[in-house]
């Protein structure tokens, strides 16, 4: 038993105690952040100890509840005391005394902070007299949910006679939070570091099976490749011996020597496909010809007589075994068997994985037996060269080489020559509502369907996605070439039935281009032709009476229109516009001009509501109209003093082959200069993956106009793509903006946008700007164009004038606010880290050191904060950080010197939050890295609208400027 102890004195009733209990913390944060590949008991003790020793705490201890269980598990102790915490026992049930103390009470509450000094509370009296045989006072207990649902539930204890002041109930709040985050991370971690080793096996495989020389080399790889890589304990290749009647074992790899061994002896003892062991899970495999397992424990019977023989096959508790087929082989040429320790290690991931490793030895077996035949060889590259994978029809490079093939014949026979571009309608639904294998599925079938009506003189191509294109010759009448669309009409239109059981049926749209149709034609002309008339034929769907369109053809439009068409018919669209500040010289310099219908009653319809009742051509006639409206009131602005620029949007299935003359007719008509007005498309939009899609926009930036994509973010743009297309502007997509006081973290995002815009020489334009302190964030860090609420909603062209002759923005100096002191920080600090990691001879670490040549020194000051603040002495701490940095850059970034940089940091920006939180009653959620532990906030001050100070400088000049 042990001896009663002595009190001792209270600790943290002083700030300076305070912060070191704060400092501990930020400590307990680096642990747990450094040790996500450690075992969590061994991290908790970790933890435990570094508390009890800093704080001077007589037991700290951690411990685990899992799900549905009721009685927490203590996984590490610490401290002079801890031997309190022997035979310990806590429940999160409410009905019996053990559950009825502080850490039941935290646990049925699913988190949070009890304190004070309960051992003499009378729901503690369960532990009271082991509490005061070891003079324990004050205790503190938190809990935390984890994503598993478990908790994680800490406690401490102070000597007798000691408090745990009120401040630490946050702090101690942060700390059970992070040891709930780090036991989701550490799970994420592991399941990335798995995932990451199966994808570096499968890499591996795939590219190590296809070097190899014979199939011995094959087999050796995969094995080796499978037991580095996903942990199993064994791997092994069997195929039948050279009489045919057993099977051995040709390649293996274990982690044990000893279990080769046993293994090899097993195997060549042993004829496992029809002897007595013949239902052991390699001979099942070749068998059934099938994957076999996993299998846990308890194995098999004959497993288990195995090991009883082999005492090295006794590590096996967990097993899969996966035929290996060449080609269309009937027969396995092997069985891959794997072997593992852990009932539990095939997950469905791995399980994935080991049949793509059976499929790529599969695959590899069979290519080295198809490189044996030369001529074959050529075959399958003539196929990959002309022909489309999916469908086996012709790709778009031998349907050049056919087109001109035809036209040459179709001149010389005087016969005339069809080029039929055909799409399908309703598609995409296919792919949506069955998945992209579905539709695979419908692409095939499709081209045999379509290759068996043509006729043997006729030729079907895939040109991608779900186009196809028909070229049907020697036609004498349109007789011919009529008998031959329904065919393929038909062909489409009939039930296609899918694996799964269902079945899908689709429509088609035809454009049909003739040749001879004029003069000097090219192939590509015909092509564009045809391409142009299935615009047309897909504009029409509603009204057409058949599915194909002539190029030239008009087609007759059916009088039955939607409300939103019938209003678009009678004139009530109205533009309204949205301004776009400028930052450098904080005043609008453009605006966004945006549709609107006017119902009868009055009501303004917006986009959301009416674009869907509108068909493709009523979509070009409205971008016509806006871009025609606004240029109108441009020039009257033009005349009143208002030199603005004006972007518009248009939709995709507006980029039909009158686009670009259409767009020719409004810009000359208005006596605009091109270059004021901005087209924007959509970044998620079709339009942009068309093949056709550069030379449009080549066309339509010919012009003049400035091109802009709409919505960066939104959608998943490559990079790559975005670098192609020919675009002057990109605009950030308001999701991310609007709620950055709510997610902060987003400001990496939009910074890394801003450097992306930059280095492209691009204009960029921030939307969802619509508060005063996101205004301020955006500003401080030299967004250069700004459009939100917080400048104007948008609004008539009536009350236009109006705004810009009464708007002004105040020239006060950046930032006003610490939310945009929040965010120049962020920006100043990653340019520091750039350059000291680059170029660090350019930096000089004596002024780096010094606070007060910073920039936010002066702000601080201007927002109200003395030298003795906080937030001023956080400020200065992380200075000298950056300053002992910079002293010797290189190692700072090798040796992890730049991580002190990196916590000065995080310590600072989550005072700065903290403080602006409480200055603005701001309650939003704020999420931080796991690690960081946000400090106690200083008293509230006085923060004032306006202060001259801090001005961030411009990003970009005004390349627009009117």
């Amino acid at each position: 038993m042990a001896e009663k102890m002595e009190p001792r004195p209270v600790i943290l009733e002083t700030q300076q105690s305070q912060e070191q209990f704060y400092r501990s913390l930020l400590a307990m944060g680096r642990i747990l952040r450094d040790s996500l590949e450690d075992a969590v008991d061994t991290v908790f003790q970790r933890v435990a100890e570094r508390l009890a020793a800093d704080l001077d705490l007589p037991v700290v201890w951690i411990g685990r509840l899992g799900p549905g269980a009721t009685w927490v598990q203590v996984v590490a102790t610490a401290g002079a005391a801890r031997e309190y915490t022997e035979g310990l026992r806590i429940s999160s049930l409410a009905d019996i005394p053990e559950g009825q103390g502080p850490g039941g009470r935290v646990l049925r509450s699913g988190g949070g902070v009890t304190a004070g000094d309960v051992v003499n509370a009378p729901d503690f009296a369960p532990w009271r007299e082991r509490a005061i045989r070891f003079a324990l006072g004050g205790n503190m207990t938190a809990a935390a949910t984890v994503g598993d649902g478990g908790q994680v539930i800490i406690g401490l204890f102070h000597h007798i006679g000691g408090a745990f002041p009120g401040a630490t109930a946050p702090l101690m709040t942060g700390l059970v939070q992070d040891l709930a985050a780090f036991l989701r991370q550490q799970a994420t971690a592991k399941d990335y570091v798995r995932l990451q080793s199966y994808q570096e096996a499968a890499i591996a495989a795939q590219q190590e099976l296809l070097r190899q020389e014979n199939p011995q080399a094959m087999y050796q790889r995969l094995v080796d490749i499978v037991v580095a890589q996903t942990a199993a304990i064994g791997a092994y290749i069997v195929t039948l011996v050279a009489d045919g009647e057993g099977l051995g074992i040709v390649a293996m790899a274990a982690d044990d020597p000893t279990l080769c061994t046993a293994m090899e002896q097993v195997y060549i003892a042993q004829d496992l496909r029809n002897g007595a062991h013949r239902d052991v899970l390699a001979s099942l495999a070749f068998r059934e010809k099938s994957p076999q397992g996993p299998v846990g424990s308890p194995l098999s019977p004959d497993m288990q007589a195995l090991q009883r023989h082999y005492p090295a096959l006794l590590r096996i508790r967990g097993a899969m075994a996966f035929p290996v087929f060449a080609g269309d082989a009937a027969e396995p040429a092997a069985v891959l068997l794997i072997q593992a320790d852990d009932p539990g290690h095939f997950t469905p991931p791995l399980q994935q994985l080991l049949a793509q490793l059976a499929t790529s030895l599969g695959l590899a077996l069979s290519q080295w037996r198809q490189h044996c035949a030369l001529i074959e060889a050529e075959a399958a590259i003539h196929q990959m060269a002309f022909y489309d994978d999916l469908t086996g029809l012709p790709n778009r490079r031998l349907l050049e080489n056919q087109l001109e093939q035809d036209m040459a014949r179709s001149q010389r026979h005087g016969k005339l020559l069809a080029v039929c571009m055909l799409d399908l309608d309703g598609f995409k639904p296919v792919n949506d509502s069955y998945g992209h294998d579905a539709g695979d599925e419908v692409l095939a079938a499709l081209g045999q369907r379509l290759r068996a009506v043509l006729r043997k003189s006729d030729f079907v191509a895939r040109l991608g996605g779900d186009e196809f294109v028909l070229l049907v010759e020697d036609i004498s009448d349109l007789g011919d070439l009529t008998r031959v669309l329904d065919k393929a009409q038909t062909a489409v239109t009939t039930p296609i039935p899918l694996s799964n059981g269902a079945a899908v049926r689709l429509q088609a749209s035809i454009g049909v281009c003739l040749q001879p149709f004029g003069e000097g034609e090219t192939g590509d002309q015909l092509l564009r032709r045809a391409d142009q008339a299935l615009y047309e034929s897909k504009a029409h769907k509603a009204d057409r009476d058949r599915s194909w369109v002539f190029f030239g053809e008009e087609v007759a439009r059916e009088r039955q229109r939607t409300p939103a068409q019938r209003l678009l018919d009678e004139g009530a669209l109205e533009v309204w516009y949205q301004p776009i500040l400028a930052n450098h010289s904080r005043k609008v310099v453009g605006m966004e001009a945006l549709a609107r219908l006017r119902d009868h009653d009055g009501r303004i319809l917006y986009p959301g509501e009416f674009l869907p009742q509108l068909a493709t051509e009523d979509l070009t006639d409205l971008s016509r109209l806006v871009l025609t409206q606004a240029l109108a009131d441009l020039a009257i602005l033009d005349t009143r003093g208002w030199s603005l620029w004006v972007s518009f949007n248009v939709t995709p299935e507006s980029f039909c082959g009158q686009c670009v003359p259409c767009l020719q007719g409004v810009i000359a008509a208005s006596g605009i200069d091109p270059s004021r007005i901005t087209l924007e498309i959509l970044e998620g939009s079709d339009f942009l993956e068309r093949d056709t899609a550069l030379s449009v926009l080549h066309e339509i930036k010919a012009l003049g106009i400035r091109l802009a994509l709409d919505d960066i973010g939104s959608a998943y743009a490559s990079l790559l793509r975005l670098k192609e297309l020919p675009v002057d502007e990109i605009k950030l997509d308001q999701g991310f903006i609007r709620t950055l006081e709510a997610r902060p973290q987003d400001l990496h995002f939009v910074r890394t946008i801003q450097d992306l815009a930059m280095e492209l020489k691009v204009d960029l334009v921030v939307e969802g700007v619509e508060t005063e302190d996101i205004l301020d964030a955006m500003m401080t860090t030299g967004a250069p164009y700004l459009q939100g609420y917080v400048i104007s909603r948008p609004i008539p062209f009536a009350q236009l004038e109006p705004f810009l002759a009464g708007y002004s923005c105040p020239d006060h100096d950046l930032p006003k606010s610490l939310f945009g002191f929040y965010a120049g920080t962020l920006s100043s600090h990653s340019a520091i880290k750039k350059m000291l990691m680059i170029n660090p001879s350019e930096m000089n670490p004596e002024t780096l050191g010094n606070a007060r040549h910073c920039r936010g020194h002066g702000v601080l000051h201007r927002l109200g904060y003395g030298d003795d603040s906080h937030l001023l002495q956080l400020h200065d701490n992380y200075h000298r950080a950056l300053g002992d940095a910079a002293e010797n850059a290189t190692e700072s970034f090798k040796n992890h010197g730049w991580d002190a940089v990196e916590e000065s940091l995080e310590l600072f920006l989550a005072a700065v939050m903290s403080e602006w939180r409480m200055a603005t009653g701001n309650a939003k959620t704020h999420a931080h890295d796991a690690a960081v532990i946000t400090p106690p906030s200083a008293p509230p001050r006085q923060v004032p609208s306006t202060s001259p100070g801090w001005r961030a400088s411009p990003r970009n000049s005004d390349r627009r400027q009117p």
